[in-house]
């Protein structure tokens, strides 16, 4: 005589369990190393910014300045050739907050002189979407650019 058994049993159903578990932890992760991602993108970006600006400063013998807006999250690229012209403006949306800039004459701005020299160096300090403070520092002179993450 056939049983027809229409149960599972507990080992099926452990089984199915953590199959879904696992599963469904997947997206998790991915989006703690997409947003990491993103950051890290937006931070490179500012950094070739800078020194995109230094070195057109140099090339067309002109001052340009960045300038960071704290609170608006944002910064802008401009050029002084005979006036004050916007190069390029850039909000940054990626978990990333700017805190604050401390430059040598106490403004939110870094200007590049026609040498391609820092006219003011200074700290940009950024937070993360975890509460990480980044700090981006100009070296006078060199216009070297360090990325310092705490």
């Amino acid at each position: 005589m056939l049983k027809d058994n229409k149960g599972i049993t507990l080992i099926e159903m452990l089984l199915v369990i953590s199959i879904f578990s696992i599963l469904l932890s997947i997206p998790i992760l991915n989006s703690k190393y997409i947003l990491s991602f993103i950051e890290k993108k937006e931070i490179n970006e500012l950094v070739e910014d800078i020194y995109n600006a230094r070195n057109r400063a140099l090339l067309e013998s002109t001052i340009y300045s960045i300038d960071f807006l704290v609170n608006k999250n944002s910064y802008a690229v401009y050029s002084y050739e005979r006036y004050k012209t916007l190069i390029k403006r850039k909000e940054l949306k990626g978990g990333l907050r700017i805190k604050g800039i401390h430059t040598s004459n106490n403004t939110d701005e870094i200007r590049f002189s026609y040498l391609g020299v820092p006219l003011n160096s200074g700290t940009i300090y950024l937070i993360n979407g975890r509460g990480e403070e980044i700090r981006i520092s100009i070296t006078p002179v060199t216009t070297k650019v360090n990325v310092y993450k705490d």
